[in-house]
């Protein structure tokens, strides 16, 4: 953020067990954000109900204590969500960021960034980040928050990720301390 005084007003809270269908219906936007960049590719399509299909873990980040369910306000205003949890590729793996969310009318305001860098703060260890191949501005922001978080202490990875499916995906890994 432009002014180091916004940063108070975005706040990263613990997602409770009422705030799952807010979750929910904020995945509709994610989804159709991410839709229309690799939606036709991976075979994604709108339901005849009129909304996406949802992930089937999105339920477990209430139910597994290794997932973490996080809201993101701005001003006391909704403005995203966090799914962290801690399947990665690999069993060196402490945590992993299941699904990332920023509502459009607070994007490339530096608030992401601020959310992201507040998660790898609090929750320490072995992160990886995967971003879906043609995804370019989630690939280009998690390239640039994880550089200035790690100061280019990071890998980064094209691979198959087999419990996705063997789909392939961008891989970013690093450790906070």
């Amino acid at each position: 953020m432009k002014n180091h005084n916004e940063k108070s007003n975005i706040k990263l809270i613990p997602a409770t067990q009422e705030d799952f269908i807010v979750v929910q219906n904020m995945f509709q936007y994610y989804v159709y954000d991410i839709a229309s960049f690799v939606g036709r590719k991976m075979g994604w399509k709108l339901e005849e109900n009129g909304l996406y299909e949802l992930i089937p873990s999105l339920p477990l980040y209430w139910q597994e204590k290794e997932r973490k369910p996080f809201l993101v306000r701005v001003n006391g205003e909704l403005a995203g969500f966090v799914l962290m949890n801690k399947v990665g590729t690999t069993s060196q793996i402490d945590w992993t960021m299941g699904e990332f969310f920023i509502m459009r009318p607070y994007q490339r305001l530096g608030i992401g960034q601020y959310v992201a860098h507040l998660c790898f703060d609090q929750f320490l260890g072995n992160w990886e980040v995967m971003v879906l191949p043609g995804n370019e501005g989630a690939y280009q922001f998690w390239l640039k928050t994880i550089k200035d978080y790690t100061q280019n202490h990071f890998s980064a990875s094209f691979q198959k990720i087999a419990y996705k499916r063997n789909e392939e995906r961008h891989v970013f890994q690093f450790t906070t301390k």
